[in-house]
């Protein structure tokens, strides 16, 4: 049964508006980079990148992952999570073992958390299947090797009019479990990154998302591919777009926080 709609609902989190959040939540690319220092909000804002699909109708085939390149650096992305999933009160659980380290939900979408420093890392990922990918401080990794060959995952098997819920009426009639009657929209794949200038990888991910744009430009890019569907080539426009967040937009933000935050020296992506 996809989840009923309802009404009087308390707001657990929404973007603030007219901020670099807004932006960065519903940028509708394949690749966005949310970068920025300290205080713009950039965690939150990749954790309801992923959640704002769950209990729409796609359960286990909405599936995600967010890799940093140290396991000790997951930990605020993990307590942020447990701060805001768990107000959702939707019977979503954290797995936290030596094997399991998840969000899981009771209508099957799952979110990962990872760390991966060496090639050879991937080698655990081969063959799996996330729609959504996060990578947090992007400019951890010092080249783009990881980040490219994990695209290899960024897949999904859902097919809309195949694995959309559905509801028998009688022996030979289905009616598609959703609001419309209609097969649920095909699942985008994305990769979210954040990330500040400062890290050995720093260059490669200035030339990738900052360079080649200015913040909020989307950046197209036309590929050829043969289409198994059709038994035809066909193009295909793969998207990315760099979004800049301040401190300065956060009205939730401490003053005392501000103040220690202004001390600091913040490298930039011209050094």
């Amino acid at each position: 049964m996809l989840p009923a709609i309802k009404e009087n609902v308390d707001i657990v989190w929404e973007p603030i508006p007219g901020s670099s959040q807004e932006l960065a939540v519903d940028t509708r690319c394949h690749h966005t980079l949310y970068h920025g220092t300290r205080g713009p909000g950039k965690t939150i804002t990749q954790l309801m990148r992923f959640r704002r699909r769950v209990g729409l109708g796609y359960g286990s085939f909405w599936r995600g992952v967010i890799f940093d390149r140290e396991f000790k650096n997951l930990s605020d992305l993990v307590a942020q999570s447990k701060r805001f999933f768990n107000a959702f009160d939707d019977g979503a659980k954290f797995l936290e073992s030596a094997s399991e380290y998840k969000w899981v939900w009771p209508t099957g979408e799952e979110l990962l958390f990872r760390h991966v420093k060496k090639l050879s890392d991937y080698d655990s990922f081969h063959g799996h299947e996330y729609p959504f990918i996060g990578w947090n401080e992007l400019t951890k990794q010092p080249t783009s090797e990881l980040y490219d060959k994990m695209m290899s995952t960024n897949r999904s098997s859902f097919t809309p009019e195949r694995d959309t819920p559905k509801i028998k009426i009688d022996k030979n009639t289905w009616k598609y479990e959703t609001p419309d009657g209609k097969p649920l929209p095909k699942i985008p794949l994305e990769v979210f990154s954040t990330t500040n200038p400062s890290g050995p990888g720093h260059n490669w991910v200035k030339r990738r998302f900052i360079n080649c744009a200015q913040n909020g430009e989307v950046v197209r890019t036309k590929v050829t591919v043969f289409d198994p569907k059709t038994q035809k080539e066909i193009e295909v426009v793969k998207t990315q777009v760099a979004i800049f967040g301040s401190y300065r937009e956060n009205i939730y933000l401490d003053a005392d926080y501000i103040a220690e935050l202004d001390r600091l020296t913040n490298s930039d992506w011209n050094l």
